[in-house]
């Protein structure tokens, strides 16, 4: 299977991206940093066996950097914007203080999200979502019985946080905690 990539302006095209899980990271930021520390020893004069051992040494350090982190990240307190959502204590104890921050920002996002239409097929509820800060409707689909939800705009599949169209949906319906 060949991959083609579009690149528009230096980032990689939003409409081929978004069915593709990337934690919200640009194919480019991805590629920059480990690239930068690869191309230190890409000359004709060096042979391959000490190439192999700086990779090595560079995903080493890759690999420390990123337990450093997670370290660091474990010992730091997540700070809540509001402190009586249950959903948020509930998230603060599961993400990251990063992630969480990022998902905060779609709790806040929902203050701004409104039902424009509702339909009802079979059990599975479809809610068209608008937002009074930007144009555009969301399609989010809604199964109780499942606690399964879904949006258009598929930033839960690409970024792994639930956008606030689908908290919008789930608070309209009383789910007060995500479902897994």
């Amino acid at each position: 299977m060949v991959k083609i990539t579009l690149f528009i302006k230096g980032e990689m095209a939003f409409c081929f991206m978004k069915k593709v899980f990337t934690l919200g990271i640009q194919s480019t930021q991805l590629s920059k940093c480990l690239n930068s520390d690869v191309r230190k020893c890409l000359n004709p004069d060096v042979n391959i066996v000490r190439f192999f051992k700086h990779f090595e040494q560079v995903v080493e350090d890759k690999r420390y950097n990123e337990l450093m982190s997670e370290f660091k990240a474990r010992d730091q307190v997540a700070r809540l914007k509001c402190v009586s959502s249950r959903m948020l204590q509930h998230l603060s104890g599961i993400y990251t203080p990063t992630i969480f921050e990022t998902f905060q920002e779609q709790f806040d996002l929902f203050f701004a999200c409104s039902i424009k239409e509702k339909k009802e097929i079979g059990s599975l509820l479809e809610y068209i979502v608008q937002m009074d800060v930007s144009e555009g409707e969301w399609t989010v689909w809604f199964h109780p019985q499942e606690s399964s939800i879904s949006c258009s705009c598929k930033k839960f599949e690409r970024v792994g946080i639930l956008c606030c169209h689908a908290l919008t949906v789930l608070i309209i319906n009383n789910v007060k905690m995500i479902p897994d």
